[in-house]
């Protein structure tokens, strides 16, 4: 007899969905953004003549967005869309919590998922967060939160609502925090640090190294930390048992790792790049001046978005789309060196799954990831089975 499938709740796009054991899956409303958008829409309808102007190029803001969080960057203003950005599971049965950030403000809120009610637990201006998690027993979240210069530092709060308390601080990116349960009041995360530029712009981070915070004996300690790899992405077991994402590490800006292989490649390349570019120009300008293009496969258009494109942990994540058949069969998101892994109280370290972009664990040791684009379970006896379908999936919490 095969175990039963685990309920589970996962972020897609900036949506949040729910999907209980044997059921289907369920879009997540959130009444306060609904009001929020509603509201929004009414004050644009009486001053639609001062935003035409301004719509000029959305897809092309989304862009800048995106490469600016790469680098560690938050945009502030209009840049910023509207998305549900962190959920987690809460001390009661049926209820979660989940982080909402928009153009204006952000917040922390309380969702019953039986009732179908939200509690508004804290909201302020300018406030972005990342992820967070809600302890176990005491009343108590630790969020990690962004801001302007590029950081992003974690603060305790109740979980019933209250004032922030900073935890971490520096000039580091601090995130994914998860409490240990029956360890009190500590738990893991992933940190990395910032360089900047002579003028304070961050241009690159250091790998991730996962930590623990144990608040009662006011206790930092570093759980893993690899040459070369990013690990991010921790929950732990009472035991000591760890888990956790590994991938090899990219320096944002690229050019500090530039092979003599690869100026020899871009010198021998450099005619056909150039005669590349020059074909498109005269492409585009020949579409713009006569509306054709100069050859036929020129008009040919794929149908849908070009690319399915997300930011985790601070790395851009981009899978061309082929055709429909085999996008839908085989394709993900996660690269196979992103893989789950398993460290023992010993420090020994087993890898589970590759592909895996954001996972969670079960009481009896089974796990829930996602690809990217779909949720899968592996059950205690090793068997994969698919909960769920999607794009762009970003982050899943197991929430019975």
């Amino acid at each position: 007899m095969s175990t039963p499938d685990p309920e589970i709740a996962y972020l897609a796009e900036g949506k949040l969905y729910h999907k209980p054991s044997g059921k289907d899956v369920k879009l997540i409303q959130s009444h306060f953004l609904q009001e929020l958008l509603d509201r929004r829409n009414r004050d644009n309808q009486r001053s639609s003549w001062k935003s035409q102007g301004m719509m000029w190029n959305v897809t092309a803001q989304q862009d800048w967005q995106a490469i600016a969080q790469v680098r560690g960057a938050a945009l502030a203003g209009n840049t910023r869309m509207e998305n549900i950005a962190a959920v987690c599971i809460g001390q009661q049965s049926g209820e979660i919590f989940y982080a909402l950030n928009t153009q204006t403000i952000g917040g922390v809120f309380r969702y019953n998922l039986k009732s179908d009610s939200e509690d508004r637990i804290a909201h302020k201006q300018n406030l972005q967060i990342r992820q967070m998690a809600v302890h176990p027993e005491e009343d108590l979240a630790v969020c990690s939160i962004g801001y302007e210069d590029g950081s992003a530092n974690l603060v305790t709060m109740r979980a019933s609502g209250g004032k922030m308390a900073e935890c971490t601080e520096g000039d580091s990116y601090d995130d994914a925090p998860r409490w240990v349960r029956g360890k009190g009041r500590t738990f893991v995360y992933q940190s990395a640090g910032i360089a900047r530029d002579e003028h304070g712009f961050p241009v690159d981070m250091s790998p991730y190294a996962i930590k623990s915070i144990d608040m009662d004996a006011n206790k930092l300690e570093t759980l893993v930390e690899q040459d070369g790899y990013d690990c991010f992405h921790p929950r732990m077991l009472a035991d000591g048992t760890l888990y956790f994402i590994r991938r090899p590490y990219k320096s944002i800006d690229n050019r500090t790792r530039i092979s003599p292989w690869q100026i020899l490649k871009d010198i021998l390349l450099f005619p056909i790049r150039l005669c590349v570019t020059l074909y498109w120009l005269l492409d585009t300008i020949s579409h713009f001046v006569t509306g054709k293009h100069l050859s036929a496969a020129g008009a040919m258009r794929k149908k849908g978005p070009d690319a399915r494109r997300m930011l985790v942990a601070g790395r851009l994540l981009q899978m061309q789309q082929e055709d429909k058949a085999k996008r839908d069969t085989d394709s993900v998101l996660a690269p196979k060196d992103w893989e789950l892994v398993k460290q023992d109280a010993a420090g020994n370290q087993t890898v589970l799954q590759d592909h895996v972009l954001s996972f969670d664990i079960c009481s009896d040791g089974s796990y829930v990831y996602t690809d990217g684009l779909k949720v899968v379970y592996h059950d205690a006896d090793g068997n994969n089975r698919e909960l769920a379908k999607g794009t762009l999936i970003e982050h899943v919490a197991v929430t019975f």
